[in-house]
């Protein structure tokens, strides 16, 4: 993966988040190091998290990767549910964000240090 990734290449990338190995926080600062981070934090709140969530508390957890294609359908139908919401989904989404968000606050912040740690990036003349 050459320059920015796909939304579909960054569901698959943010999905490590889910997996029972150690995470390699830094590979995920480089894989999206051209993404501004909002983007990033919708991606995994909105997007990712909602389908994996329950990756955290399996009993069984996956470890080898998700399939790609089944992760982005299933990516897709959570980006679908948040744009034809009414008022009061959108209040129950807002809700499911904000508990994701506390559930990943120390994989997160761990993501956002690796990013500082990025040299920063030289563009050539």
């Amino acid at each position: 993966m050459a320059g920015r990734p796909t939304d579909r290449e960054l569901v698959i990338i943010l999905s490590e988040f889910f997996l029972d190995t150690e995470t390699d926080y830094a590979y995920l600062a480089r894989a999206t190091r051209d993404i501004n981070l909002p983007h990033i934090e919708t991606a995994l709140l909105e997007w990712v998290a909602p389908v994996l969530w329950g990756a955290y508390f399996a009993t069984t957890p996956e470890w080898a990767g998700y399939d790609p294609d089944w992760l982005w359908q299933e990516a897709q139908a959570k980006i679908r549910q948040v744009e034809n919401a009414g008022s009061c989904m959108k209040g129950l989404l807002a809700a499911r964000r904000k508990v994701l968000a506390w559930l990943l606050k120390e994989a997160w912040n761990e993501f956002l240090s690796a990013r500082k740690a990025l040299p920063p990036v030289v563009v050539a003349a």
